[in-house]
């Protein structure tokens, strides 16, 4: 997965989930400024996009699903 996918799918995590960018970053690697960073480039390690995959797949395991 490039950086640029891995921001893809964040980002649409975040506009389905209305969850707030600087809540994302602290609750996936307590950095408040992750996606921003992802935006202006930053580039994580295989642990890190580890974490960001896994929370993202956690988060929508809880949701309840509609009928």
């Amino acid at each position: 997965m490039t950086d640029a996918e891995l921001l893809e799918h964040v980002e649409d995590f975040l506009v389905k989930t209305g969850m707030a960018q600087t809540r994302f970053g602290r609750e996936v690697m307590a950095d408040g400024a992750l996606v921003q960073h992802m935006r202006a480039g930053r580039s994580l390690s295989l642990t890190n996009v580890n974490k960001v995959l896994d929370f993202m797949a956690a988060y929508h395991a809880t949701e309840p699903q509609s009928a």
